[in-house]
């Protein structure tokens, strides 16, 4: 009951913030009104985030912050942990998001908002940021992300010249990532050599969902374990679903290590059902595909600029949902959401 009361609230508070914004931005000078007012709070957020990844400072409400008591937060005991997990921590970024998974998810939906940007000056300092602090947390799953919006991103280009010229600049980015083991030793980096993992352990943990041999000792057999469990009490309701929030519950109730699912669309599925799940995914790619397509069409620079990110960060969240134990209680991801249906509306006027 605490579990399915705790999403209802979530919940509630996101379609509510989808509704207003909604509503709100019936117009592009609204449009413009809510971006200017989101982007400066998440920019401060990426700032706050980038100052903590260089120790220059701790945001206050940081699990790693000393203070974080004084807010009825029991954080992490800093006196408990070995010298080494302290100096790998004091440089983690968790900004307004507490979690540093959960940072590195808004950090993944603001990146295309600072790549599509008209001033070159922005976008390079964003992008360079945005890598910086996803380098500092260590994801691998926001690594994936970051390499499946790379991929992604000639489908935002009209213009077949520009549009080869970025797969070539993918091509490129991509060979210096091969290169890099060889040319720095990625051991020293440990944050680096984790995210050079990821392909290795996604490998793994497919193998080891298929196989069903799963011995929840370590990272990517518990999450292989935890995706494994919730596909079989899928199953076990003939596709109907655990019910809200239920997955979680199951695994409060199992008392396993890891109680939240980690995997936002899978949690979808495995709480609401094939049926539920089949009509909300095909609507989601319906709006991603209606983004960019108006974003290549539409005379409006502006919102063309609005339509092509909006439409690429809802894409590269599915991935990087993988990170974050959900997504329901993130409120950015809400706000996109809002913005993005409201992108349609002002964008169909100008049919």
């Amino acid at each position: 009951m605490a579990v399915w009361l705790r999403y209802q609230f979530y919940f509630l508070c996101g379609i509510l913030t989808v509704l207003s914004v909604y509503q709100y931005c019936g117009d592009e000078e609204n449009l413009d009104r809510v971006f200017l007012f989101c982007g400066v709070l998440l920019i401060l957020n990426l700032a706050i985030g980038f100052l903590e990844s260089l120790s220059l400072i701790r945001y206050p409400l940081s699990p790693y912050s000393k203070y974080i008591g004084y807010f009825g937060y029991n954080g992490v005991a800093l006196g408990d942990i070995t010298e080494h997990v302290l100096n790998v921590i004091s440089t983690k970024p968790t900004g307004f998001n507490y979690n540093p998974n959960n940072f590195g998810f808004v950090t993944l939906l603001i990146a295309p908002f600072l790549f599509f940007h008209k001033q070159k000056a922005i976008s390079f300092i964003g992008m360079a940021v945005c890598t910086w602090i996803l380098v500092a947390i260590g994801s691998k799953a926001h690594f994936i992300a970051f390499l499946c919006m790379l991929l992604f991103l000639p489908f935002y280009y009209k213009n077949i010249l520009i549009r080869v010229a970025t797969v070539f600049a993918i091509m490129a980015v991509f060979l210096v990532l091969l290169a890099l083991p060889y040319i720095i030793d990625l051991s020293s980096v440990p944050t680096l050599s984790r995210m050079y993992s990821s392909v290795e352990h996604l490998r793994l943990g497919m193998s080891l969902i298929i196989s069903g041999d799963i011995d929840p000792t370590y990272s990517t057999a518990k999450r292989a374990f935890t995706y494994a469990f919730g596909l079989k009490e899928l199953f076990d309701t003939n596709g109907f679903g655990v019910g809200f929030g239920g997955i979680e519950a199951r695994l409060t109730e199992m008392d396993f290590k890891i109680k939240s699912f980690h995997f936002f669309f899978l949690q979808l599925l495995v709480d609401f059902g094939v049926y539920f799940f089949v009509i909300f995914i095909v609507l989601y790619f319906s709006m991603i595909e209606k983004l960019r397509r108006l974003s290549l069409r539409i005379s409006s620079e502006r919102i063309s600029y609005y339509s092509k990110s909006a439409s690429l960060s809802l894409f590269v969240a599915i991935p990087a949902s993988l990170a974050p134990s959900g997504v329901h209680y993130i409120l950015t991801y809400y706000l996109i959401i809002g913005f993005a249906l409201s992108i349609l509306k002002v964008g169909n006027k100008y049919n």
